[in-house]
């Protein structure tokens, strides 16, 4: 999928790659689960001008619908995968 993947969103390459490509973000891989604090070797970007200390995982599950929605066919696409 990376390879492939027209919207960017995932990339495997060195950190220096990903910084010279997005030069308004830096990568984190510190994520907050309710208390916790949990450091992982999956990053992501966020705002350089803005970065935050953390990702706070639930920060948004009281937040309400944005009325937009999206639809996630992540088992079916799978399963067609898996099929051939």
């Amino acid at each position: 999928c990376a390879t492939v993947c027209p919207s960017g969103a995932l990339y495997f390459g060195s950190r220096d790659e990903i910084e010279a490509l997005r030069k308004t973000a830096v990568p984190t891989n510190r994520f907050l689960f309710g208390r916790q604090v949990v450091h992982t070797k999956v990053h992501m970007m966020v705002p350089r001008e803005r970065t935050p200390e953390y990702v706070d995982v639930t920060a948004a599950l009281a937040d309400a619908p944005t009325g937009q929605d999206m639809s996630l066919n992540v088992l079916s696409d799978i399963c067609l995968t898996a099929m051939g």
